[in-house]
């Protein structure tokens, strides 16, 4: 089916329209009594299954078309992922994890430590002699 509006939706239309009026004759009722419903032919039906053929074909592009952009979506942001530096994916990755808190950097010890045990021992030996 046609998009609505396309030029060859319109040719179809006007086909219909064409083939509705070289039929000359209609059957009507003249006398009725009461109200009655009459079966449906095919001038009746095929109006209307062209609608939902519409309709039908209307719902399967705006799918395709969703599922298209989801998908150019996706590839972007694979793309964008390949190009970023360590740096960045490391941050990313930090960042969908939940530890937002930057990691403290190691401090190299003073050696104060060293110092002080070496002068407790060395007064542990002066006492001592």
């Amino acid at each position: 089916m046609d998009k609505k509006g396309s030029n060859e939706a319109g040719k179809i239309w006007t086909d219909i329209a064409q083939s509705l009026k070289e039929c000359k004759h209609m059957n009507f009722k003249e006398n009725l009594s009461q109200r009655a419903v009459r079966e449906r032919d095919q001038l009746d039906v095929l109006p209307e299954e062209i609608i939902e053929r519409g309709k039908v074909a209307k719902e399967n592009s705006n799918f395709a078309s969703e599922k298209k952009e989801k998908g150019k979506a996706t590839g972007e942001e694979i793309r964008r992922k390949a190009l970023e530096r360590m740096g960045q994916t490391k941050k990313r990755n930090s960042q969908d994890e939940g530890e937002w808190a930057v990691k403290e950097t190691r401090k190299r010890r003073s050696g104060n430590d060293a110092v002080e045990f070496m002068k407790a021992k060395c007064d542990k030996e002066m006492v001592l002699r």
